[in-house]
């Protein structure tokens, strides 16, 4: 699978399609790519990281863009192939912490004064997903997610020797996953008919 590939069937595809064909297959470039034949068995070991550090269950945890397809699907970066540069995006789907999160920046919109990030976070609450750009500093729940995940990404790199920085993402359900990323593919299938 490459990023020509992903072009031509962008254009004779299902939206549908492209979602399960890249997004939901079971390959993962970066672990492949770095790992060769064991790179499964790591996969496995990273995902429980995750799961453990984070108290998700391990089949809720997934990689997606760059590193899972080694390009980029975003025409507008020309799917350009994965780099030093590219960021290692992890989904995590938790029902428990998305409504935590979401009570708790329902609680935060009652304050005098709003966050300057508070459009972006109504904007992803909508699509059922969790960004952590809008919190208060002194929000008890963001608080103790700090105090809980403290180091997450740095062990992570540390312990699979990745040098690209990671981020991670909290849906509400792989439904609300795939609504995100099945929106992606449709505004790319779009810019590329275009073209």
């Amino acid at each position: 699978m490459d990023n020509e590939e992903y072009k031509e069937d962008i254009q004779k595809l299902s939206v549908e399609a492209i979602y399960n064909k890249y997004i939901i297959s079971g390959d993962i470039w970066y672990f492949r790519n770095k790992y060769g034949y064991n790179w499964f068995e790591e996969y496995d070991r990273f995902k429980m990281f995750i799961s453990n550090k984070l108290g998700v269950h391990y089949n809720d945890i997934a990689v997606a863009g760059s590193a899972k397809l080694g390009f980029s699907l975003n025409p507008k970066k020309n799917f350009r192939a994965f780099n030093d540069e590219s960021d290692i995006d992890i989904i995590v789907i938790s029902q428990k912490y998305f409504y935590l999160f979401w009570d708790s920046y329902r609680k935060d919109s009652y304050a005098e004064i709003r966050t300057p990030y508070f459009n972006k976070v109504c904007f992803s609450i909508f699509r059922k997903y969790i960004i952590f750009d809008g919190f208060s500093k002194t929000n008890p729940e963001y608080l103790k997610w700090l105090k809980k995940t403290q180091g997450f990404e740095k062990d992570l790199q540390l312990d699979f020797e990745i040098e690209n920085d990671i981020h991670y993402r909290i849906f509400e359900s792989w439904d609300a996953a795939k609504d995100y990323y099945m929106s992606s593919i449709a505004k790319a299938k779009k810019i590329i008919q275009e073209k």
